[in-house]
């Protein structure tokens, strides 16, 4: 079982698509920062794609996802980059990300862990922006977006930030980032362990 969070207009195949409130897509309404209605270490996988900085209390969301996912399970979570300017323009966005936000705190012990490692990181890359984003590289969606007639335009100058990123995503955030705009987002994936 497959669970995609907060699934809102693009659910996604083969996944129960949840969220809080019925957008039409949604196989089931639930909360993520309350207790969810499925057992400990019952769920395969779980994606929250653009949903996780919309938490006020990250932690508790991240231990209650931990609690549902099998060992072996998978946590896809795709956020904001910290020098994306409409991330950080979202009235209900808590917070952004960094290239090692995720990765430091949901791999290593820290208070949100209490004592135990959680995940391993399989995934954790920067976008600077993702021309194909209806064309996902790790899902595929029911219905949704549709490509510009002028994305191909973009498509050479996204390919080549992508990759420059690719190379350092340190030295683009301490560096390059305010040269093209900064990036789009974070995408991080974690097996737990």
């Amino acid at each position: 079982m497959i669970l995609n969070l907060g699934c809102g207009r693009l659910p996604v195949e083969g996944a129960v698509n949840i969220d809080v409130v019925q957008f039409g897509s949604a196989d089931l309404l639930a909360d993520v920062t309350k207790p969810l209605p499925f057992k400990d270490n019952s769920v395969d996988g779980i994606y929250m794609i653009h949903v996780f900085e919309h938490m006020e209390r990250p932690y508790e969301v991240i231990r209650e996802l931990w609690r549902v996912l099998k060992p072996g399970g998978f946590l896809h979570l795709q956020v904001p980059h910290s020098s994306n300017i409409i991330g950080i323009g979202d009235f209900g966005h808590y917070r952004t990300f960094n290239f090692s936000s995720l990765h430091d705190y949901l791999t290593n012990l820290s208070y949100i862990s209490r004592g135990k490692y959680m995940f391993r990181t399989e995934l954790n890359e920067l976008w600077w922006y993702k021309i194909n984003s209806f064309k996902h590289p790790y899902l595929k969606f029911k219905s949704g977006m549709t490509r510009s007639k002028y994305a191909w335009i973009l498509y050479p100058l996204c390919w080549i930030i992508n990759k420059l990123i690719k190379l350092s995503p340190v030295a683009f955030e301490r560096g390059w980032w305010w040269m093209v705009g900064g990036a789009d987002e974070l995408v991080w994936r974690g097996i737990k362990l």
